[in-house]
């Protein structure tokens, strides 16, 4: 539900979003469908939280777009902090878009990195 808020917000604000739940269709190839997002997007959120950080499945996605982001000396990786949890060491250098003290402020965070 936050993610989804969150894009929903990011959408109303003119920002084109490829999220997972909206765009995989019953009977797509789940992994196909993700690398076609990562490959056509800019920039991928990573949103922090005890659940995330310890899922191999998102550590994957987000280091694919990290790789991009060395080779192009470009920034495509934003953390977003959703909880208080370890940051992985490769994000740990990175500035987030922090939503546990206020969700205007780390929306807005995010905005500016969009821009």
């Amino acid at each position: 539900p936050f993610v989804r808020r969150v894009v929903d917000d990011l959408k109303v604000r003119g920002h084109c979003l490829w999220f997972d739940e909206a765009e995989i269709r019953a009977g797509d190839s789940i992994p196909v469908s993700i690398q076609k997002g990562l490959d056509e997007s800019g920039f991928i959120l990573v949103f922090l939280s005890e659940n995330s950080v310890n899922s191999n499945w998102v550590e994957v996605e987000w280091t694919t777009k990290f790789l991009e982001e060395v080779n192009s000396k470009k920034v495509k990786v934003i953390p977003v902090r959703i909880e208080k949890c370890k940051i992985p060491t490769l994000l740990s250098s990175k500035k987030y878009a922090d939503f546990i003290e206020s969700y205007n402020d780390g929306l807005n965070e995010i905005i500016k990195s969009l821009s």
